[in-house]
Parts: structure tokens; C-alpha cells; sequence
């Protein structure tokens, strides 16, 4: 394999790679614009479904591109059309939030948030209108929420989730006062985080 970093944020690495894509003639397999990507996370939800001993009323999970979230939408509306599913993006990324709320694509603006996972700065095309569409509710977490969520995982689970894959309890936490009482699900994705952001966030930094 070559391997190659390049970008600033993921939607410009996303730019490299599709140039990479025309010159190469490789195919790009995009982690939120390709069916089977969205297919593979919805089996998140369908193994969720599935296994929990008590039904849940909700899940709250954390989007960078959405393709976790569209996967939960479309699995819950085969097998449980009631379930409620919550999106979380970070603050200092939050265009998709954005748009979601407006209802119509905004511009672009800059990801400036640790969780490089949620770094986006664009809506996409096979996610948002389901986004739209599906999600019961969209809140943003800064980053020292997000912080906050990565260290409460280590403490209570020893679990450790990168940025993205911390969201979703941050989100939670935020909507504690709308879901208490109810069985809510979140999922714990990545691990993915490096040695000097874990360590600001273990030492406060964040």
C-alpha cells in the first residue's frame, strides 16, 4: 500500500484523494457518499436492535458525515419505527448542524475541532436529505464537552474513544433532561486518537 497524509481537514484530504482517483484511475471508497459504507453502519443499529434485552427509545449518535446516523434511520424504519434517533456534531464543526436546521445546504466553514472524525465542512449528498428528513433532533458539543465525554469513558469503562467516537455520550449528556427515563443507546466508534491530544484531554487541556 502507499500511503499518503495529506490535507488539512478531511474534506480536503477527501479533495487529494479523488484527485489521486483521476490520475490513478483507483476508486475512491468515500466514508459517507458510498451505499455499502452506509450499508456496513447500519449493522450497528440492526446488532443494537437485536441484542438489547429491553427495546430502546433512542439513539444519539455522533456525525461527521452521517452515514451512522442514515444507517440507524433506515434500519429503524424496518424493524422500529419509533425509535428516535439524535445527531451530534462538534461545535467547531458544525455545517452539517447548520444546514440540518436551515434545511438547505450552507456554505462550508472551517473544522476546527480535535475530534477529527467530525472535521467536516460540507453536507453530502447520499447523507443529508435523509438527515433532514429522519433525525428527531441535532445538537452540537464543543470540544470540551467532547473532552469531558473521552475522560468519563476512561473513568466509568476504561473504554478509550477518540474524539468522534466520544460524541455521542457528550451528546447525551446534553440531552440528559430531554431522554431521562428512557433507554437510549450510543455507540462507542474509533479509538483513534494520538498521543499528545490524549494527553491534553486526560490532563484538561481540552
Amino acid at each position: 500500500a502507499t500511503l499518503i497524509e495529506s490535507g488539512l481537514d478531511y474534506d480536503e484530504s477527501v479533495d487529494i484523494a479523488r484527485d489521486v482517483e483521476r490520475r490513478t484511475g483507483a476508486r475512491l471508497i468515500h466514508s459517507t457518499d458510498d451505499r455499502l459504507v452506509i450499508a456496513g453502519a447500519a449493522t450497528m443499529t440492526l446488532a443494537m436492535l437485536r441484542q438489547c434485552e429491553t427495546p430502546l427509545d433512542a439513539l444519539v449518535l455522533s456525525i461527521g458525515g452521517g452515514s451512522q446516523a442514515v444507517g440507524a434511520l433506515t434500519v429503524s424504519r424496518h424493524l422500529q419505527p419509533t425509535l428516535e434517533i439524535f445527531g451530534v456534531q462538534a461545535a467547531q464543526a458544525p455545517t452539517i448542524c447548520d444546514s440540518w436546521r436551515a434545511r438547505a445546504v450552507l456554505p462550508g466553514r472551517l473544522a476546527e475541532t480535535f475530534a477529527d472524525g467530525l472535521a467536516t465542512r460540507n453536507v453530502y449528498e447520499m447523507t443529508f436529505g435523509t438527515l433532514v428528513e429522519g433525525l428527531a433532533d441535532f445538537v452540537t458539543v464543543s470540544d470540551a464537552e467532547i473532552a469531558a465525554a473521552i475522560r468519563a469513558l476512561l473513568r466509568t469503562t476504561h473504554n478509550l474513544a477518540e474524539g468522534a467516537g466520544a460524541a455521542g455520550l457528550a451528546g447525551l449528556i446534553k440531552l440528559r433532561e430531554r431522554l431521562a427515563g428512557r433507554t437510549v443507546g450510543i455507540v462507542l466508534s474509533g479509538s483513534n486518537i494520538d498521543e499528545a491530544t490524549l494527553r491534553q484531554v486526560v490532563t484538561g487541556a481540552y
